[in-house]
């Protein structure tokens, strides 16, 4: 990884702090790596409600359309040129390289398993007390802000968007059956090894010969 300079070479030792917040609420632990400096969390848990409401009547009915990721905004405040040199660490290991194929769209696109399989992998383990109250333990990452000034002098802050990630669920199935029906479940219309009752051709009949007279029997003999 090439160098980037640290901002402000002229800090003084004062501004020194530790590599992260020693408060939990102000740390921020992203794929098993715990984020330098200090950090903000805000967002959403989600369910999806739609609003079915009728022409001229007031009101509607809600309906609950089951759960939606949540997503969530990570504000992570620097101000040392050790929180830079660990972010600049972090960074390779917490977003995703160009070219690397998205879950959602994979799935769309008709990608292969091991692609869909390799993006679900890719998925990152996250822990702040605030997300764990939502039941959030997973996430991919949608985009990371370019550093911006902070709120007091020398520092910055970096924006992680996060989206929640949820196992997809797994289809099961379903299998039809036939209710009170005994034997091949086939159409008994349909006949795969031709017509049982088939025209007698020509050949079969009479006496053999094609304009043969039919053979007549009386009796029983």
């Amino acid at each position: 990884m090439s160098a980037i300079p640290f901002w402000d070479p002229y800090s003084s030792p004062s501004v020194d702090g530790p590599d992260s917040d020693p408060n939990p609420w102000g740390q921020v632990t992203i794929g098993g790596i715990l984020l330098p400096g200090y950090c903000e969390v805000s967002g959403a848990a989600i369910h999806r409600i739609d609003v079915q409401k009728a022409n001229g009547v007031d009101g509607g009915t809600l309906i609950e359309r089951g759960y939606q990721p949540g997503e969530f905004d990570i504000d992570m405040k620097i101000w040392t040129e050790k929180h830079w040199d660990l972010w600049r660490e972090t960074r390779p290991f917490i977003f995703r390289r160009l070219n690397k194929v998205d879950l959602n769209d994979a799935k769309k696109s008709g990608a292969t398993r091991e692609q869909v399989a390799a993006t679900e992998k890719a998925s990152l383990s996250i822990s702040h007390p605030a997300l764990a109250d939502a039941e959030i333990t997973a996430c991919l990452i949608k985009s990371i802000s370019l550093p911006r000034p902070g709120p007091e002098r020398g520092t910055k802050i970096i924006t992680l968007k996060c989206v929640q990630y949820i196992t997809p669920a797994v289809k099961v199935s379903a299998i039809r059956k036939h209710v009170g029906v005994k034997g091949p479940t086939r159409d008994p219309r349909v006949d795969l090894n031709g017509a049982v009752n088939k025209p007698t051709s020509p050949l079969d009949a009479g006496d053999g010969g094609p304009n043969g007279a039919p053979v007549t029997t009386h009796g029983g003999y």
